[in-house]
């Protein structure tokens, strides 16, 4: 199969120039002894279920760049033996800023993280498994389905997967109340506009950050990390009751206290309103549930997140603004956005990745909820613990939090760059997000 890129996520992300990474990685933690050979029978058997992501960049006749299926890898599984707890942190650092071998493919990589069992001490073998995707072949539920899926296939290879419909392309089924918004075409206007300067700046003498410059060494995408937290079961319990009980949604009360973390970090943002970016699942809107590819779009909740507010007064701010967005079609003006920049001429499209990738910020936290994930407890040997995720790269300021809920267990997974938030800082603020939920809830 051939077929010409989408407008929107795919020419955005895929023909820029320098290639700058845009993935994510999603981690699931297990006890119990991996069985490889299983993992990668099961790989092979999902490559039809999720051939977006089974694909490699070529050019077609008329020379432009587009999908090919024809000889395209496996989807890959390295292994890494002997591992201590905590070492996905890094091995997830490491997959976020590598690039994938375009012109090869596939666009996703599986790495598996063996720890052996101590007998003696009565612990048992456990094991990590790090998905890590192309952002422009899939989002974060679309890593749910292919771990739901690979999960299934190990506890049986001949299992009746769930049914997988067809992956219309985004922009063809976004609603027309949506399209007819005047704010995206004002939106499409200033990116284009600052898109131009940046492809002229040199000539026009304006200095621009290149996406691509070495920092100690090592291009930006390479100085990414990640920290994590888990809320016990019984914490889970509480926060999503207290949610109930307030009026609010768990993603609201999480963005409360991420904002609170981050103006714990920096309280000269507090002489502004503070700005969250929340990653939306269209599916449901667009009648694609269920659906592998990428069918997300932005929407940003501008709140006043003062320590002496009430915490559950912003968090139910947050909730209501986040639905009118949803309710109106506001939520589309940003994936309406890189739709309208793939009208660019070539050369302009190619510069709009690493744009982004270098402004700074408007925003003070982005914070993916993938809510609570349906998903088999066991895969064959394995019993599934844990799942983090998604951490995702993306622009240099950014500080992005993944939100997963399984086996009862909410997780963190913060993820940042080095030289803009230290280490130590990144921990004092996920310790801090914590701490601001459970004084809420009153754990």
């Amino acid at each position: 199969m051939q077929r010409p890129l989408s407008p929107g996520f795919e020419k955005v992300f895929f023909l820029s120039e320098p290639p700058v990474p845009t993935n994510f990685s999603l981690v699931a933690l297990f006890t119990g002894d991996p069985d490889e050979i299983a993992i990668s029978r099961a790989l092979i058997s999902l490559r039809e279920r999720c051939l977006t992501a089974a694909v490699r960049l070529d050019k077609d006749e008329r020379g432009e760049v587009c999908f090919n299926t024809t000889e395209v890898p496996d989807f890959p599984l390295r292994v890494i033996k002997n591992t201590q707890e905590g070492d996905w942190h890094q091995v997830v650092a490491d997959q976020l800023g590598e690039n994938f071998p375009s012109a090869q493919g596939p666009f996703i990589r599986v790495v598996l993280l063996k720890r052996s069992s101590n007998s003696a001490k009565g612990v048992p073998s456990t094991a990590e498994l790090i998905l890590t995707f192309h952002h422009g072949v899939a989002d974060g539920m679309s890593a749910v389905f292919f771990l739901r899926d690979l999960l299934c296939l190990l506890d049986d290879p001949e299992a009746q997967l769930p049914n997988m419909p067809p992956s219309p392309e985004l922009h063809s089924v976004i609603p027309e109340r949506a399209k007819r918004a005047l704010r995206t075409k004002s939106l499409v206007l200033v990116m284009k506009t600052a898109l131009w300067f940046i492809r002229h700046g040199r000539r026009l003498g304006i200095p621009f950050r290149r996406a691509d410059r070495l920092i100690d060494g090592r291009p930006p995408w390479q100085h990414i990390y990640a920290t994590s937290r888990r809320l016990t079961p019984a914490q889970t319990d509480l926060l999503m009751a207290r949610c109930r009980e307030e009026g609010t949604s768990v993603h609201a009360a999480l963005s409360a206290a991420w904002l609170r973390a981050r103006l714990q970090n920096n309280p000269a943002r507090r002489r502004r309103k503070q700005v969250i970016w929340s990653a939306v699942n269209l599916r449901e809107d667009l009648r694609a549930e269920g659906a592998f590819g990428v069918y997300m779009s932005i929407a940003f909740t501008f709140v006043k997140c003062d320590p002496n507010r009430d915490f559950w007064i912003v968090a139910r701010q947050i909730k209501t603004q986040l639905e009118q967005d949803i309710h109106t079609g506001r939520v589309y003006h940003w994936v309406l956005t890189l739709i309208g920049l793939t009208d660019l001429s070539l050369g302009t499209l190619r510069q709009a990745l690493p744009a982004f990738a270098v402004t700074p910020p408007l925003y003070d936290i982005s914070l993916t909820n993938l809510g609570r994930l349906s998903l088999p407890a066991r895969g064959g040997s394995l019993k599934l613990e844990a799942v983090y995720g998604p951490a995702v790269n993306s622009g240099e300021g950014d500080l992005t939090v993944g939100v997963s809920t399984a086996c009862d267990q909410l997780t963190m997974t913060l993820a940042y760059r080095n030289y803009i938030l230290k280490r130590e800082d990144a921990e004092k603020m996920a310790d801090a997000a914590v701490e601001a939920l459970g004084q809420a809830v009153g754990w």
